[in-house]
């Protein structure tokens, strides 16, 4: 795993540009800012899938942020800023009659930072985040694989450039890069995790681009992606499986972006969340994500904390990690 790249630093997710969009249903009425209200979230409930687990929660739920962002609020460092926030998000949470508080998505170093502060009811790794250095481009990536890899990756990237795939940008195709994300989740047993409107509010953000794999008009592969502060988010992404075999269009589309990033003066590339042999596979470096648990009373806390434990050794089990 990676060192804490993100402790101390403002992601975008937390820059005031990320819209409060989301396909979480919300509780009506909901403070603007702070935590989450939510009624059901599509990607908390593919954590529960993942995990074999059954419903975690007994109501509503408190996130900070809503899961939809993959970091949660690393950017908070001093111990009286990470108190009040605790202590606002937490007290919106019990206002609201919600299971507890979920302060979501911190790196280790983060995430202990918090518990100093304030010791949660419990805490879970709920995910990991994939990340690589790429200010040597495509090429101080492909170094870092075994020789096979590398070797392969090029052959396959090579092979779909020969046969006429290209890398486009193209806003146009946002609602087939949405197709493609949908059908990709569902194909791992998980609901559709995006909608339109969420897409649409991500589009709009300043350095925000849809990328395609095209052949001939067709779109093989997407990626709804951010450019901020010199790191190239990929947030969502899919691919047609119908055409895997013959044209390897996520790998050529990812080889094609790591290629020019450079130039585009990015340094970093965020490959998000999910997809873990793979992403390990291509060079990319893992982040632990730590999400920390606050009940809003004791029954809660003895409710909730032991489902998490338990979900949290089946998500181990299912991402590879001890």
């Amino acid at each position: 795993m990676s060192a804490d790249y993100w402790d101390g630093r403002v992601s975008l997710y937390h820059s005031g540009r990320w819209p409060d969009v989301t396909p979480e249903r919300r509780l009506p009425g909901g403070p603007a800012g702070g935590p989450a209200l939510v009624l059901d979230s599509p990607f908390w409930n593919g954590y529960q899938r993942d995990a074999g687990t059954p419903a975690v929660w007994d109501g509503p739920m408190a996130y900070l942020p809503s899961l939809y962002s993959v970091y949660g609020p690393t950017h908070l460092t001093a111990p009286a800023e990470i108190a009040r926030t605790l202590e606002e998000a937490a007290g919106r949470a019990r206002a609201h009659a919600t299971a507890g508080l979920l302060v979501a998505n911190l790196p280790r170093s983060c995430a202990r930072r918090w518990r100093a502060v304030r010791e949660p009811d419990a805490v879970i790794r709920l995910d990991v985040a994939y990340s690589c250095d790429v200010r040597d481009g495509v090429d101080g990536v492909l170094a870092a694989l075994p020789r096979d890899e590398r070797v392969e990756w090029r052959r396959r990237w090579r092979r779909a450039r020969e046969r006429g795939l290209t890398m486009t940008r193209d806003a146009g195709r946002l609602p087939e890069a949405l197709r493609l994300a949908n059908d990709s989740a569902v194909r791992h047993g998980i609901e559709p995790l995006y909608d339109a409107a969420t897409f649409a509010a991500v589009a709009a953000l300043p350095g925000a681009a849809v990328v395609c794999a095209d052949l001939g008009g067709a779109t093989l592969a997407a990626f709804l992606t951010v450019e901020h502060d010199g790191v190239l988010h990929l947030w969502a992404g899919g691919i047609d499986y119908a055409a895997l075999r013959a044209y390897s269009p996520y790998l050529f589309l990812l080889y094609e972006i790591l290629a020019g990033a450079p130039a585009r003066g990015v340094r970093r590339v965020e490959f998000g969340r999910g997809s873990y042999a793979f992403k390990r596979r291509y060079g990319f470096t893992g982040t632990e994500l730590w999400s920390l648990y606050y009940a809003p009373g004791p029954e809660a806390a003895a409710a909730h904390a032991p489902r998490l434990a338990v979900m949290h050794e089946r998500l181990a089990a299912f991402m590879g990690l001890r």
